[in-house]
């Protein structure tokens, strides 16, 4: 590449900042590497794309559709301005040629202004700033013509001599080939090695599998049996079965392409929920059904067939939690085994559970822990959500792998709360631009039992940019949409949920039924307690239901917040969860 003036990059850079677009592409993965850009020639992959009103069959990147009409001063060519040429007429376009590195040039081109000179250069020659998106990484990624030497990041191999075209990322310095950049999302195997199929991830973490235990199968690959070193994997998300990019595709009669649509995506958890009755558990294990009374083990709605003890008429269990699995491995904790408990201390708050590490919420039911660090404990739904999801608010081929890193704060947050990343969450692996909460994808997508219509999940379509706009009449319509529960503003960036008959909207933390799954704790309300400075026993309930109320012990008013609360319904004596052990000791009823 000839030493460009410095000047004239400052100007691009300028161009290039306003060329980049938080826009979302949510097209098929598969769609996104067979497309291609007619301006540059590059497959769409991940990058925001726009099309064109007279033709829609030609598509442009972000960048490619801003590019601006002339080029002054360029030092390829600095005598003359360089006109930007558009013909969609793709058949003629393609029989131009770039002076300069002598490929096809795409329906957009520069040419020289002046009649007696015939320069041509493709988008790639005039604006090398040309930058993509892969799902590969989170960075834009330049596009490198001829020669160069690097170790591909998707497959781990040395690339070296004459290349056709590469990927870099500047700030990184993370390379990917071109083959790697446009393997088949899906592939099937064409022995009997395995039978599901294998989808292709960028996101498996070495540094887990580094300090897991040298025997575990998911950090080897399954054909040649050695450490998987390199960043993008073919995996099976049913079984773990994780399989080197190059062993399984090295021999391209070893296995078959398959497009992700047709690829068994049945076998993925397939978000949101039916509606607030659906067991979350149930639905991950068998098929879902619906419930009214409550799980002791995983704290989720139950309905028949299930167990009960023949002593304590509160003691329920789902048929697959009376067989859960006694010891798990879990993604985000990969480095020891976890094992099942169906009792623990109480918590800080001074009332019976545990504080889960994948979603940060009180629980009163089993749980997964760690032997090895006594910190880390996770609820049953935590415990056995699946490493990978689709969800209804995203591209239906659009897998979500779960991720256990926290963002920096810069970031925007959950896509669904807006609140920090933390816990457990998803990512979109092929856009990067959805991350949600596990919580918050559990999310029902219709709740039928609090309103008289269903109400259905919104899924938010507006950016922090519309949310921005200072048009006031925009601001005051923005006012008029309050919550029905608390009558308070909706941030309609968030997700909500809301009834078009009634044109009501409600906040997700201000419906009761989700308090188990959403903000509220995932504890079952009802357990009876005994105490010494009280004759009848008290029962937990939810400390929103005593607003208004006084504790009789520290006599402050109870609030309408998602806490938990002691009551005897006999005597109407009332005690908050964190009061009830001041006066004396407390035990659980068995």
């Amino acid at each position: 590449m000839e030493l460009l003036s410095s000047a004239w990059w400052s100007r691009v850079r300028r161009l290039y900042h306003v060329m980049i677009e938080s826009e979302e592409n949510s097209i098929d993965p598969d769609d996104g590497n067979s497309w291609v850009c007619s301006g540059c020639t590059l497959p769409i992959f991940s990058t925001p794309f726009q099309r064109s009103k007279e033709n829609v069959k030609l598509l442009l990147h972000d960048q490619c559709a801003s590019f601006p009409e002339k080029l002054m001063d360029h030092p390829l060519h600095p005598r003359q301005a360089l006109q930007l040429v558009k013909n969609e007429d793709s058949s003629s376009s393609s029989t131009i040629s770039c002076d300069k590195c002598s490929e096809k040039c795409g329906s957009m081109f520069y040419k020289c202004t002046d009649s007696d000179c015939d320069l041509r250069l493709d988008l790639l020659c005039s604006l090398p700033m040309i930058k993509i998106l892969h799902r590969s990484h989170q960075h834009r990624l330049m596009v490198i013509r001829g020669s160069a030497s690097f170790i591909c990041g998707a497959c781990g191999t040395q690339h070296q001599g004459l290349s056709a075209r590469s990927y870099l990322c500047s700030d990184c310095d993370f390379w990917i080939h071109r083959d790697c950049a446009t393997l088949p999302n899906a592939i099937k195997l064409l022995h009997p090695r395995h039978q599901h199929s294998l989808f292709l991830t960028y996101g498996y973490d070495r540094s887990s599998s580094s300090s897991s235990d040298s025997s575990s199968s998911s950090s080897k690959c399954a054909i040649c049996g050695d450490a998987l070193q390199s960043l993008g994997v073919y995996l099976c998300v049913k079984c773990g079965y994780y399989v080197h990019i190059t062993c399984a595709t090295s021999d391209p009669h070893s296995f078959q392409p398959v497009l992700i649509r047709d690829a068994k995506l049945a076998d993925l958890l397939h978000l949101p929920m039916a509606d607030e009755r659906a067991n979350i558990v149930q639905y991950m294990l068998e098929n879902t059904r619906y419930s009214s009374r409550v799980c002791n083990a995983c704290v989720e709605y139950i309905s028949p067939p299930f167990y009960s003890c023949s002593k304590c008429r509160d003691f329920l269990l789902h048929s697959c939690c009376a067989h859960l699995p006694r010891k798990i491995h879990h993604p985000i904790h990969p480095q020891h085994t976890l094992f099942l408990f169906s009792k623990s201390q109480k918590s800080s708050l001074h009332l019976p559970g545990f504080n889960c590490s994948g979603c940060g919420h009180l629980c009163s039911g089993f749980g997964y822990s760690c032997e090895t660090c006594s910190y880390f404990k996770v609820d049953v739904v935590c415990a056995l959500m699946p490493p990978s999801i689709t969800h209804e608010s995203h591209g239906k081929t659009h897998i979500l792998h779960m991720s256990r890193e926290t963002y920096h704060s810069s970031y925007k947050g959950c896509s669904c709360c807006m609140l920090e990343l933390n816990g457990i969450f998803y990512e979109c692996s092929n856009c990067r631009q959805l991350k949600i909460h596990a919580r918050c994808a559990l999310l029902p997508a219709t709740l039928t039992h609090f309103d008289q219509h269903p109400l259905k999940l919104t899924i938010s379509t507006i950016n922090d940019a519309d949310a921005d706009d200072s048009d006031a009449e925009h601001s005051e319509a923005e006012m008029r949409h309050i919550c029905d529960v608390c009558e308070m503003n909706m941030d309609k960036r968030k997700w909500y949920y809301s009834c078009k008959q009634r044109d009501s909207s409600f906040h997700t933390n201000c419906i009761p039924f989700l308090n188990h799954m959403k903000f509220g704790y995932k504890v079952k309300y009802g357990v009876s307690v005994d105490v010494k400075f009280h004759d009848c026993p008290l029962f937990l309930v939810p400390e929103a239901t005593l607003s208004g109320y006084h504790c009789h012990v520290c006599t402050m008013k109870f609030l309408e917040w998602m806490a938990c609360a002691y009551e005897c319904t006999k005597c109407n004596y009332r005690v908050h969860g964190h009061c009830a052990e001041r006066p004396s000791e407390w035990m659980q009823r068995s």
